[in-house]
């Protein structure tokens, strides 16, 4: 291939010829991970994919990547520079153009390991400010929204979804924390109720307390639910099979409570980490100390517990006040 030849390539690479180089760069850069971020990283590297052969049926990662990776290192960067000009052309948030960049500089670096590149991508990644909205919904919304998921608990699926909104307010859980837990990572009995968890950046299950209302919640949900082992929170929409214990996916729980949402009459769709957000915000409102909220966010990095004091504080005119009344 000439120094000067324009890529991205306009045929696939044949995966017969390329699935063992790819498949060892692949497996190597998703070997590990959480199941989580495995799909996070696959949809990310079909995007690539689907730039990198946009004539392709359909998108092969493993042969985009071996594409990419027998480059040498001028071309890379420069399909690297061309595939960035392709996502702030599609419109996509800053966050998201710069999560598909890391992805693609994670799987060079992870290449490079193992000895299949020599070189590494010379890329700016888009500079993201995280964590805009930290509030989530106020404090009148979630009252709301707790009456009306009250009212609905007289069905079993109502009864998950109180559960399950519980976990999210009151134990400042996410999402994939809360459809993760297993029957048997609960703890309903004894002085001390609890959940055991794996966090957002980590390996391992860590116990988390649950609050009292939580806890009858789940003791009402586990009897409809049933002593089978398996996922905590199933799905029970029309197309699960009766008896059968599906784990009930992302895209449902936010469905189910954009559901209560819509229900309560609120003015914004509540999304599940805006329950969350709401929770540490309303710790922060209350003045509860900095080493107790961040201890309760279990945020790895002070400084995400940090934004939480700042938007509170912009959002509310909390510095501004105190000039202003000032005498």
């Amino acid at each position: 291939m000439a120094n000067n030849e324009i890529v991205p390539v306009s045929r696939p690479v044949s995966p017969l010829a390329t699935s063992s180089h790819a498949a060892d760069v692949l497996e190597s850069f998703l070997r590990g991970r959480k199941a989580s971020t495995i799909k996070s990283y696959r949809h990310d590297l079909i995007s690539f994919a689907r730039f990198l052969f946009p004539g392709a049926p359909e998108p092969n990662p493993g042969a985009a990547v071996e594409a990419f990776i027998s480059l040498e290192a001028g071309q890379a960067n420069q399909v690297a520079m061309r595939y960035l000009a392709s996502l702030n052309e599609q419109g996509l948030a800053t966050a998201t153009v710069a999560r598909r960049l890391s992805a693609l500089r994670s799987m060079v670096r992870i290449a490079r390991r193992i000895g299949r590149v020599n070189w590494m991508l010379d890329l700016d990644v888009p500079r993201t400010v995280p964590y805009r909205d930290t509030r989530g919904p106020s404090h009148d919304a979630w009252k709301t929204l707790l009456g009306t998921a009250v009212d609905l608990a007289v069905t079993p699926r109502g009864r998950r979804d109180l559960a399950a909104l519980l976990m999210m307010h009151d134990g400042g859980l996410r999402r994939g924390e809360v459809l993760g837990l297993d029957l048997v990572h609960v703890e309903l009995g004894g002085e001390k109720p609890g959940a055991w968890i794996i966090g957002k950046g980590r390996t391992e299950r860590e116990f988390v307390p649950i609050s009292d209302r939580t806890r009858v919640a789940l003791r009402e949900w586990v009897i409809d639910r049933g002593s089978t082992q398996g996922p905590l929170f199933t799905r029970l929409d029309a197309a699960s099979v009766a008896g059968q214990l599906d784990r009930l996916g992302g895209d449902g729980l936010r469905l189910r409570v954009a559901r209560l949402s819509k229900v309560a009459r609120l003015a914004q769709l509540v999304r599940p980490h805006g329950l969350r957000h709401a929770a540490i915000t309303r710790l922060v409102a209350k003045e509860v100390g900095f080493f107790d909220v961040s201890t309760f966010a279990r945020h790895l990095d002070p400084k995400v517990t940090k934004r939480y004091i700042d938007n509170f504080r912009e959002g509310s005119g909390h510095l501004t006040q105190i000039l202003g009344d000032d005498s």
